[in-house]
């Protein structure tokens, strides 16, 4: 896996915590070891579809380079 998308889900993660982190300080609001998993969870599921399909469209237009 390319460093960028482990980077990527890193900072995702770190941002669900400080997100959370900042809840416990605001009046109205809670926060939950729950969200943080939540949070990152769609984040690496939405950074995962977006490699896979960067992945799919590099191989599909090598394969028609080849062909030409």
């Amino acid at each position: 896996m390319p460093h960028r998308v482990m980077i990527s889900i890193i900072l995702c993660i770190v941002f669900a915590i400080i997100d959370e982190t900042h809840q416990m300080f605001s009046l109205g609001r809670s926060s939950s070891i729950l969200d943080i998993l939540i949070d990152s969870i769609g984040s690496i599921v939405g950074i995962m579809i977006i490699f896979l399909q960067k992945k799919t469209n590099r191989s599909k237009y090598r394969h028609i380079c080849q062909q030409s």
